[in-house]
């Protein structure tokens, strides 16, 4: 058994058909572990010092893991921005018992980050000595099996009501909503492009964020669609009100699953709720086809969004230390520094902190 280390941007090309080959037998080609997402989030945002690390036993891998090591001692998970889910393949632990003995500089912890419970070892890291984890986000999906007419009809009746108002005021004021899915290589750019004119006119514009033809964010995603879109599982899907585009929502899955990336709409339509009825439309546009199984979110998902939803679970963050002392000494120093940090200005005085209906009934005076 042994660690092979090798610079992400050079040594993620060279063994890709290895990283795919352990996906496909771990998590069932997992699209966001897929090398059509993760080579692009390699080329467009591993810095000089990122590694691939990849464990053989008996000269099988059985381990792959894209890392960041800072200066600082703790060696973390690769994680743009752009992943919603770090890239880790871990057949089971074992290998982490060597790994921070073995990494190229010295690290007294591994953070592996944003591990989806379905599609990670979280569950055996449990037992694991050293080992502490934490909560990042509740996530949720939605099953594409049956019928969307059951599966809206298990909506709650505010969502559903809300949905009915909408399309019904769109339809008065003519501008009915219509509904186009690209998904061919050769329409995904310029459907693309017009994802990112379409988003940069809003507010994520404003702050930079927005995807453009011409920033790294719009590179990214079109290698990433283009990639995918190779295998007819990337797509585009638009709403059209009246002859406006008024929403654009950015998909990517494989044979199994459907995986939504970004969402952008016409702040000049809000009152219409574009964002609501593209994904509205979609699903049951996608009930109908019968082509995957769940749509995932992958999102912090607020009360909203899990109204959509069959199910949900936790994606949490995972910390390993080098020797399971270190684990009890740093709880140790946890909680000298909470007896030692001064209470809140309130708490001095014996003010109790307000409840929500207090802090609103303040504010109202």
């Amino acid at each position: 058994m042994s660690w092979s280390f090798y610079p992400a941007k050079a040594g993620f090309p060279e063994f890709a058909a290895d990283w795919d080959e352990l996906n496909r037998r771990l998590y069932r080609g997992h699209p966001f572990l897929d090398t059509a997402f993760v080579g692009p989030l390699v080329d467009h945002f591993a810095a000089a010092d990122d590694i691939l690390a990849m464990h053989r036993t008996g000269g099988v891998v059985d381990a792959m893991l894209l890392l960041h090591q800072p200066a600082h001692g703790v060696c973390a998970s690769f994680l743009p921005s752009q992943a919603q889910i770090a890239p880790a393949l871990l057949q089971s632990t074992e290998p982490l018992h060597t790994l921070l003995r073995s990494l190229p500089r010295f690290a007294v912890a591994l953070d592996l980050l944003c591990q989806d419970p379905e599609y990670s070892i979280t569950a055996a890291l449990a037992s694991y000595p050293g080992h502490e984890a934490s909560a990042h986000a509740t996530t949720t999906a939605t099953s594409l099996v049956g019928t969307f007419k059951a599966y809206w009809q298990a909506r709650s009746r505010k969502l559903r009501e809300q949905i009915r108002r909408t399309l019904k005021k769109a339809e008065e004021n003519g501008l009915k909503p219509r509904l186009e899915v690209a998904s061919e290589p050769d329409t995904l750019k310029e459907r693309l492009k017009r994802y990112g004119l379409l988003e940069s006119r809003g507010w994520k514009g404003q702050a930079g964020t927005a995807i453009h033809p011409g920033n790294v964010q719009g590179r990214f995603y079109e290698e990433v669609l283009l990639r995918f879109g190779k295998r007819s599982r990337s797509f585009i899907y638009e709403l059209y009100m009246g002859n406006h585009l008024a929403a654009s929502q950015l998909l990517i899955g494989n044979d199994y699953m459907l995986i939504g990336l970004k969402t952008t709409y016409d702040e000049a339509l809000a009152v219409y709720s574009p964002g609501r009825l593209v994904h509205y439309l979609l699903l049951e546009r996608e009930y109908a086809a019968q082509r995957f199984q769940v749509l995932e979110y992958y999102t912090n998902a607020s009360a909203d969004t899990l109204r959509w939803g069959t199910g949900q679970r936790v994606i949490t963050h995972h910390r390993i230390y080098c020797y399971p002392w270190m684990l009890r000494l740093a709880m140790s120093y946890r909680n000298l520094k909470k007896l030692l940090t001064p209470p809140s200005h309130d708490r001095k005085h014996g003010a109790a902190p307000l409840t929500q209906e207090a802090a609103e009934e303040d504010a109202s005076g």
